[in-house]
Formats: C-alpha cells, structure tokens, sequence
C-alpha cells in the first residue's frame, strides 16, 4: 500500500512540475512579446520617424501588443485565464462538431 501512496505522490508532483514549466514559458513568451514592443515603440518614439498613417499605426500598434501581453500575463497567473478556459469549455465543450457555432 505505502508503495502505490508513493508511486501516486510522486506522479502528482511529476505533473505541478510540468504545470508550472508550461506556466513559466507562457509568461516568459508575454513578457518577451510585451518587451519587445515596448522597445519598438520607445525606438519609434526616439527616430522621430515621419508621421505618416503607417508609421502611426506601427506605434499604436506596438503600444497595444504590450498593453494586451501584459493583460495575457495577470490573466494568466491570477488564475482567471484557467477559469475564462474551463467556462469556455462548458459552453462548448458538449457540442457535437457540426452543431458548434462558427
């Protein structure tokens, strides 16, 4: 009996490990993604570069992809993104293929 509580111990602690690997790239690929733009947004702000629509697009843009990595990133270790995927889950989860929603 010891053998089998041990054997299932260590496999919970095997599969919190892999968990927070995957936690761990996540939030590492959020904020290296919200950095980056960060960075080519503060570039474009410091060249001065001409105010054209692209140009302006490019820094809203950038602006926005470090908004949302940083939002992705508390979702995502709050706990909140867990549940945002299980409720989506429930509400599509028990649809047949050519029922869902597209």
């Amino acid at each position: 009996m010891d053998k089998e509580v041990e054997e299932t111990v260590r496999k919970v602690a095997e599969y919190s490990n892999a968990e927070k690997e995957k936690t761990t790239r996540i939030m590492r690929m959020y904020f290296i993604l919200g950095t980056a733009a960060l960075i080519l947004n503060g570039a474009m702000e410091v060249l001065e570069i001409g105010g054209t629509f692209w140009i302006g697009f490019a820094k809203g843009a950038a602006f926005g992809l470090a908004l949302c990595a940083m939002v992705f990133g508390i979702l995502y270790t709050s706990g909140y993104m867990a549940k945002i995927f299980a409720a989506k889950k429930r509400m599509f989860g028990g649809m047949s293929g050519q029922n869902r929603p597209q």
